[in-house]
């Protein structure tokens, strides 16, 4: 397994554990409402007040990049998780 893998799989971990008897999936795929596109979430979870929350697990030494931000900004809208003009909102 690779280690971005068992990371992930930590993350999932530690979500399920912070929401107890809501369901948490790891490695999720939802198909992209602008792009028709998989997209695959590290972690997903629902029951919550909106319609869904996604995790973007990155276990790297340095900080990440402008670029993986607007890949996950992308992949948000594209998934329905979030409007172009609600980006403002999130908590990166």
């Amino acid at each position: 397994m690779k280690s971005g893998e068992e990371y992930e799989k930590l993350s999932h971990e530690v979500v399920q554990a912070l929401n107890r008897g809501k369901k948490v999936t790891h490695n999720v795929k939802i198909v992209g409402r602008l792009t028709e596109v998989n997209r695959q979430i590290d972690v997903k979870l629902d029951e919550t007040d909106y319609d869904f929350v996604m995790y973007e697990c990155k276990d790297w030494r340095k900080s990440i990049g402008v670029g993986v931000v607007g890949q996950l900004l992308t992949d948000l809208e594209d998934v329905g998780a979030v409007e172009r003009h609600r980006h403002r909102d999130l908590r990166v």
